[in-house]
């Protein structure tokens, strides 16, 4: 949208809802987050990043509270690590490799895997 369209929607916004203001949305690279408490083993650093905005973007979901926290800058708990792999040799290795050191993975879409430590973070 453009900047006049933007301030369009949020005037009606602020209108509908009665609020006096637009809270602003932070950049991505305003967003601190804790550095990964986990490493991957070596065989599996191909496959996994700690990107920054790809923890940002995978660490919560599409609902109402999940997007309000997102927009408020609230990454209490991000993920670790994302990993992409790319055939079930990997998919095998990795959830070995979780199994082992107790940490909880997620699948995400198709062929992404997420993970947190089990230690109540998640």
């Amino acid at each position: 949208m453009t900047p006049a369209e933007d301030e369009a929607v949020a005037s009606r916004i602020l209108r509908h809802l009665g609020a006096t203001a637009v809270l602003t949305i932070p950049e991505a690279d305003h967003i601190a987050l804790v550095e990964p408490r986990i490493s991957p083993l070596p065989a599996l650093e191909s496959i996994v990043t700690d990107d920054h905005l790809e923890c940002l973007n995978h660490s919560y979901g599409k609902s109402f509270p999940d997007l309000a926290r997102a927009m408020l800058g609230q990454f209490r708990n991000p993920l670790d690590l994302i990993a992409y792999p790319e055939r079930g040799a990997h998919v095998s290795r990795i959830l070995d490799w979780a199994n082992v050191n107790s940490i909880a993975v997620t699948p995400y879409g198709d062929v992404q895997l997420l993970w947190r430590r089990r230690d109540g973070r998640g």
